[in-house]
């Protein structure tokens, strides 16, 4: 081999290897930016004050989970609930100790919904639990557990929470998944009305009131 022959074979020699360098560092960098974008994916449909799924995934759920209960014809229900007029959370706490409380509305919501079951921040300071597989009255009953086991924790705070829910369900007067978020709405205002820790039903735009105990059974 010539002198020239090999100086010509080791500059291919290093080029072989700064190439396979780069290349390496490319599918690197194309790990770390599909585990970003991921991230990113998370981040965008999380609360970040409690950490549940936020509006933006419920409505992506509540679409999908309604198209699939049309097509097969199987129940569907939402749960909305607002926390009522709690003296810790609206103003005697500090800030820091009144987003721990909500944490653990969060959690002791998570833990009492099956894995299946989507719970959510709605509309800035409420919650929703999307329902999957659940007709209207395994829903009355879902949010009259939930109620007594708000009403009867124990809190970081020192307190006493309760909410106020309103339910509605897939096919009981609800087409689509506005009519299913509609007489959900109406339906909690309707219990936010009539006192504290009471649960309102919405079917085809007849709303009907339990208190929190009374729905359970």
């Amino acid at each position: 081999m010539t002198e020239s022959s090999y100086r010509m074979l080791m500059t291919i020699e290093r080029q072989a290897i700064e190439i396979e360098q780069i290349t390496e560092r490319l599918r690197t960098a194309d790990l770390e930016l599909a585990s970003a974008r991921a991230r990113l994916r998370e981040i965008s449909f999380t609360d970040e004050e409690t950490g549940l799924s936020d509006q933006r995934y419920l409505s992506v759920r509540l679409e999908n989970e309604v198209a699939r209960c049309r097509r097969f014809g199987h129940p569907l229900s939402l749960v909305l609930l607002d926390l009522d007029d709690v003296p810790g959370i609206d103003g005697g706490l500090s800030h820091a100790a009144a987003e721990e409380a909500l944490r653990e509305v969060a959690q002791t919501l998570l833990k009492g919904s099956r894995s299946i079951d989507v719970v959510a921040r709605h509309d800035g300071g409420g919650f929703a639990v999307l329902l999957v597989e659940t007709p209207l009255d395994g829903a009355r009953a879902y949010a009259g557990r939930m109620a007594d086991t708000l009403s009867g924790a124990s809190w970081s705070h020192g307190g006493q929470v309760t909410a106020s829910f309103g339910v509605s369900s897939l096919p009981h007067g609800a087409v689509t998944s506005d009519d299913l978020l509609r007489g959900a709405e109406e339906a909690l205002e309707s219990a936010r009305r009539t006192g504290t820790n009471r649960i309102a039903v919405w079917a085809g735009g007849n709303v009907t009131r339990w208190a929190g105990c009374e729905a359970a059974r």
